[in-house]
């Protein structure tokens, strides 16, 4: 039990200190802490959907439930074993972003490249705490902890590089098809990722290692390359005190403090 607590706290704090250091080096405008929550509540709605859809999923593909799929039960047709994974990696990367996507594409906060990295992990992380909440009960603590300490960030890692691309190309004005054409492929990239859990080989099992690291870098990379973006634009900058953290102001007059609600940037 020790260890399934111990898992749980990294699947929370791990993601946390994503976001809070992807909000501290945002130095654009503050984002609405209600909006930050909103894509929490997505995240939150699309574990409990797709988990729903992927119990009746692997009942119609191998007659089991989830729960005893996962307890150890495997699908008796290898062809139908890899066309469930891949639905089911689909499901997931569509319901991590697609329903924010159409809600938040012409709301007036989403106005910067770093917004799509930050909103959509958000929801990605979300899920995946939820997702491997469910794991750790189901399989115990050790699969909990090795999960919790591997990588606790997959999914919102995805889902943040997807939300990358999507604000790149909405800002551009591109059409919508080119971002489900990202979607896609970070489906796959998922499905390659899961097989590694569903396929106990040395091939299948060094794919997912490489995958929960290759991700989460690329997050991180995507991040940057959308503050660099953010700063050519003019919407962003280099130092963190030319909107104010608080109140979300632009800072003019380049003072040490902000004069529309008093916060003293030196703290």
């Amino acid at each position: 039990m020790i260890l399934i607590f111990i898992s749980l706290l990294l699947y929370i704090i791990v993601p946390y200190l994503v976001i809070r250091y992807f909000l501290s080096k945002d130095y654009g405008t503050k984002e609405p802490i209600g909006k930050l929550w909103l894509a929490f509540l997505f995240g939150f709605i699309a574990s409990i959907v797709v988990n729903l859809l992927i119990n009746e999923l692997s009942v119609t593909l191998s007659g089991a439930t989830l729960v005893q799929h996962i307890e150890g039960q495997i699908y008796s047709n290898p062809f139908r074993a890899i066309l469930g994974i891949f639905v089911a990696a689909v499901a997931e990367e569509v319901f991590k972003f697609l329903p924010l996507a159409l809600y938040i594409r012409k709301k007036g906060y989403f106005n910067e490249s770093t917004d799509g990295v930050i909103y959509f992990a958000i929801s990605g992380f979300t899920f995946g705490f939820l997702e491997n909440v469910l794991y750790a009960f189901l399989l115990g603590p050790q699969v909990a902890i090795v999960r919790a300490t591997i990588n606790p960030i997959f999914h919102g890692a995805s889902t943040g590089m997807v939300g990358y691309y999507f604000s790149k190309n909405e800002f551009r004005g591109k059409h919508f098809s080119k971002t489900l054409i990202v979607l896609f492929i970070f489906s796959l990239i998922h499905a390659l990722y899961n097989m590694g859990s569903f396929f106990v080989s040395d091939v299948s099992i060094l794919l997912s290692l490489m995958l929960s690291v290759v991700v989460p870098v690329g997050l991180f990379v995507l991040f940057k390359k959308a503050r660099k973006k953010d700063k050519e634009l003019g919407i962003s900058s280099s130092e963190p005190n030319k909107y104010c953290t608080k109140c979300g102001k632009k800072n003019k007059n380049g003072t040490l403090f902000c004069e529309n609600c008093g916060k003293d940037f030196r703290i």
